[in-house]
């Protein structure tokens, strides 16, 4: 794909209208938390959590930066030795420490032009985007499915509710999968490849043009072995894993009894409202999805919001980590600018 094909799928730049939807989902975030301290004793969950003991904490931080961080940057390193990405497993776990700190920040659109730039070198190119593509499905599609395997186990503890999120979950799955197949395998790309025309008969033009591009740099990953397919599978899942462990850690900290099993699709689907755009960093989505899904085993809505809580704060946490690698990264540039133009003074002196 050449530059110039590549710019007309730019993200646009921040706008006015960008930035009073931002402050909409700060808003949003502030109404939706005072209706859960409405709700309960605000000043519970802040005790609980203070409560806790720093070593587990520690615990859970790691597992979470391995499930969240680490393990995603290494999956991220798969996709790019075949879309020809120059960055190395170092460079990925820095920035998704530094995109952690600008989702909670900025809004989120910001958070995903920074990393499409710093996946391209700053050119903006439609691998770049292809990449991002992939690893959010990635990502989506095992929590799906590892989410509608635990709502089969646990279907009986959650009672009438559970046919319903079986089918959601289901339904998730099915769309990542689907989502997901074209990046994998000759056969469901060459079927994408002949659904591409008929699709863009219904479609307005701008949109079929951007599926065009699309499906031009989706064809790089088709080059993925079976062996390489299998390894993200199975990475994918050890990261899904070690996140749901993290929160596992901090439930039992809490003392709120709930299994492992229910926390994975519990964590799921919460994750997936964290999605939802109207909040900022699932700010209130997330309390209220813990309060609402852990209702389902008879936990109180204090213990759900302490427990929403601790786990943002270690999020929170990865955040401040990717402030201090951008920081650190800023005033190296700063330096580096500096030495530079001093070196060129000198020549010219």
């Amino acid at each position: 794909m050449t530059q110039a094909s590549a710019s007309s799928s730019t993200p646009r730049a921040v706008s006015t209208r960008d930035k009073l939807v931002f402050a909409a989902k700060i808003a949003v975030s502030a109404g939706l938390l005072l209706f859960c301290f409405y709700l309960i004793d605000f000043q519970q969950p802040f005790a609980a959590i203070s409560a806790l003991d720093p070593a587990l904490l520690l615990v859970a931080f790691i597992c979470g930066t391995l499930g969240t961080i680490i393990l995603p940057a290494v999956i991220t390193r798969y996709a790019l030795e075949i879309s020809k990405i120059p960055l190395n497993l170092r460079q990925l776990i820095v920035l998704n420490f530094a995109i952690r700190f600008y989702v909670i920040i900025m809004p989120r659109i910001v958070s995903i032009w920074l990393r499409w730039r710093r996946y391209s070198g700053g050119s903006l190119s439609g691998k770049a985007f292809a990449l991002l593509v992939f690893e959010r499905v990635v990502q989506i599609a095992t929590m799906c499915l590892f989410a509608f395997g635990a709502l089969l186990i646990e279907r009986q503890k959650i009672g009438e509710e559970a046919d319903a999120l079986l089918l959601l979950t289901l339904a998730m799955s099915v769309i990542a999968l689907l989502l997901l197949a074209p990046f994998l395998s000759h056969w469901a790309a060459e079927k994408l490849d002949w659904l591409l025309p008929k699709m863009k008969r219904v479609l307005p033009q701008f949109i079929g043009l951007k599926l065009t591009k699309l499906v031009e740099v989706v064809t790089a990953f088709r080059d993925l072995n079976k062996s390489i397919i299998l390894r993200i599978a199975v990475i994918s899942a050890g990261a899904f894993l070690l996140f749901v462990t993290s929160s596992y850690i901090v439930a039992s900290a809490l003392g709120i009894a709930i299994s492992f099993v229910a926390l994975i699709w519990i964590r799921s689907l919460v994750f997936m409202l964290t999605l939802i755009p109207i909040s900022v960093a699932g700010i209130g989505l997330r309390e209220l999805g813990f309060a609402g899904l852990l209702a389902l085993y008879g936990i109180d809505m204090q213990a759900a919001i302490a427990f929403s809580f601790a786990n943002f704060g270690l999020q929170l946490a990865m955040a401040g980590i990717g402030a201090i690698f951008e920081m650190y990264g800023f005033f190296r540039k700063s330096g580096d600018r500096k030495r530079e133009t001093g070196l060129k003074r000198n020549i010219a002196s």
